[in-house]
């Protein structure tokens, strides 16, 4: 191939992975650090203009990642020496020969047998393991290919053990580095601030300053658990101490989950938060209705916070026709990432606990966030699982965000809170209700 000049835009920290020699390189970096640029550079300046005949690929968890790095590739690739492109097969072949494919790493037996010269694995964290260890790494062997694997840590998993073998003598062909979203010279400090202010410690420590760390899961941190107490007879609230519910309607496949918090001031900053009773259901509509109504009243009908993002101001009338102390919440895209921080505000500070079960372990320990480019966070469970118990809590540690003052205590509890009871010509029973028919808005995310 003829020679071929063109500018190649790094900055320095990206500059000291680029100059590194290792077989297998592991970056583990924040957010906005030049991840994908730096692997755009390593693919053509460092193996294909140099290996005739060769083959590299590109592999993200999903396919719309892995978009990302083939337009930054296809941005900087002079024209004049490429060969073919095919957009639909994501193909680029040179006139050296070299081959360069974009993959989705979601299936690993379609990334099976075929030698690669190399491979970038993009968030490498997010790639299930088996597509490391049974279909890339083995592909390398032949040709004694070499391997760039990127990402912001999310937690102690396989990814932390390929970053630890750039420390090993064990491994002595790979080389680890890592890297703040701060190490980022084009960045200022300010719009990383701005970008970070509104994450959950945890969330932070991970996607601006690429900790690893050792939690409850991927969001939220060591989270302090209890056991259920037994619910028989509950004694009369002392003046210092109030009950505040969360309400997490259905929707589809979800459960209702409705769940109990009392609130104890000692007065000092000196603050206890315990959820004392959590009930999941399912359901005719009625049932689940019934169903709120008991529990609310076994707990003297505390406020309770409910979500209604798309399920509209019907459900609180219903529940306010029943006499229950309701108030909504509309949870979107942009109010979640709000409530979810809330609640990790008292996690993180030990404020809260929380009753242990099968169920409430596992969505803790499987919620989970994407963040966009631009830096915007959205909270979610992995597809298939749920996060009804989640959101009730996080919906109750949100009331109580609203009707009490927290930084640094509760100390000034509000009237708001302490009156939980309507006033007697206000509560309605069944007898009076009208008859109420969800419809099919009810069922939509």
């Amino acid at each position: 191939m003829s020679s071929v000049e063109f500018k190649v835009n790094l900055h320095e920290n990206q500059r000291t992975i680029f100059d590194s020699n290792a077989r297998y390189k592991v970056i583990a970096a924040g957010r906005r650090f030049g991840k994908t640029w730096l692997a755009a550079f390593e693919i053509l300046l460092k193996h294909a203009f140099l290996i005739d005949n060769g083959i590299t690929w590109i592999v993200s968890p999903r396919y719309a990642q892995t978009m990302l790095m083939w337009k930054r590739v296809k941005r900087i690739l002079p024209r004049e020496i490429v060969a073919d492109i095919k957009e639909g097969e994501k193909y680029i072949e040179l006139f050296n020969g070299h081959q360069i494919y974009a993959k989705s790493g979601d299936d690993p037996d379609a990334l099976r047998g075929e030698g690669l010269d190399f491979v970038v694995v993009d968030e490498a964290a997010m790639i299930k393991p088996e597509v490391w260890f049974e279909a890339l790494a083995p592909a390398l062997m032949d040709k004694r290919g070499g391997a760039m694997l990127i990402s912001t840590p999310k937690g102690l998993d396989h990814f932390y053990d390929l970053f630890n073998r750039g420390d090993d003598p064990a491994y002595p062909e790979w080389e680890s580095f890592h890297f703040t979203s701060y190490d980022n010279p084009y960045l200022s400090k300010s719009e990383i601030d701005e970008m970070a202010k509104d994450l959950p410690p945890n969330v932070y420590k991970q996607e601006i300053m690429a900790e690893f760390l050792e939690g409850v899961g991927e969001v939220f941190g060591l989270i302090n658990w209890h056991d259920a107490p037994q619910i028989s007879m509950l004694p009369p609230l002392k003046p210092n101490e109030f009950y505040i519910a969360g309400l997490d309607l259905a929707r589809k496949e979800d459960y209702t989950v409705h769940t109990f918090f009392k609130v104890i001031d000692n007065g000092e900053l000196n603050v206890t938060i315990e959820e004392v009773f959590r009930d999941r259901f399912g359901g005719e509509w009625e049932s689940q209705f019934d169903r709120i109504y008991a529990n609310q009243y076994l707990f003297g009908n505390p406020k309770c916070f409910v979500d209604i993002q798309g399920l509209g101001d019907v459900v609180i009338s219903n529940l306010k026709l029943r006499g229950i102390y309701a108030e909504g919440v509309g949870v979107n895209s942009v109010t979640k990432a709000h409530i979810i921080t809330n609640l990790n505000f008292f996690i993180n500070r030990d404020l809260i606990k929380i009753i242990r079960t099968k169920d409430a372990v596992e969505e803790f320990t499987r919620y989970t966030y994407k963040t966009s480019e631009a830096g915007h966070v959205r909270y979610s469970a992995p597809k298939g699982h749920h996060d009804d118990i989640v959101m009730a809590i996080a919906l109750a540690a949100w009331g109580l965000r609203s009707v009490a003052s927290l930084i640094g205590g509760v100390s000034n509890t509000t009237e708001d809170a302490k009156e939980t009871y309507y006033p007697d010509e206000d509560v309605v029973t069944y007898d009076d209700d009208d008859d109420f028919e969800p419809d099919d808005s009810w069922w939509e995310e």
